[in-house]
């Protein structure tokens, strides 16, 4: 996906990231969900970054965007089933159910985590997940 949109995709992982118990099925979905959206809110030749880190009892995976930012009043919102942004000036529409982040945030608290969206608007979005670390 993000070579078809001639995007940078980055991975970063800080030091020594502890391991996280889970479903691998649905934590991949999840992070897939992340990944695509930015993908796909990222207009075309731009950069995506997912960093992970330790984030003292939690592991914290952030999904970063070029995309056009979320508006403070529904980052809340869309997080929710068949919840989507449809907004003068944000560009052509993109195609989804809008079940992606509400698949996201059922996942992290399936697994004693949660899940947000920071930014701001016109300037690109961070999506976290963060999930407790395996300590040991």
């Amino acid at each position: 996906m993000a070579a078809a949109r001639r995007h940078t995709l980055d991975l970063e992982v800080d030091g020594s990231v502890p391991r996280v118990v889970g479903h691998a099925r649905l934590l991949q979905e999840g992070l897939v969900n992340y990944v695509a959206n930015a993908i796909k809110y990222t207009p075309e030749g731009g950069h995506v970054v997912v960093r992970v880190a330790r984030d003292g009892p939690r592991v914290r995976v952030e999904v970063r965007d070029d995309g056009p930012g979320i508006p403070p009043a529904d980052r809340e919102r869309i997080f929710g089933e068949f919840e989507r942004i449809v907004s003068p000036g944000r560009g052509p529409a993109v195609r989804g159910s809008g079940l992606g982040l509400s698949i996201v945030r059922r996942v992290a608290l399936a697994h004693g985590g949660r899940a947000w969206v920071e930014g701001k608007e016109g300037q690109g979005s961070t999506f976290v997940l963060e999930l407790p670390a395996l300590e040991g």
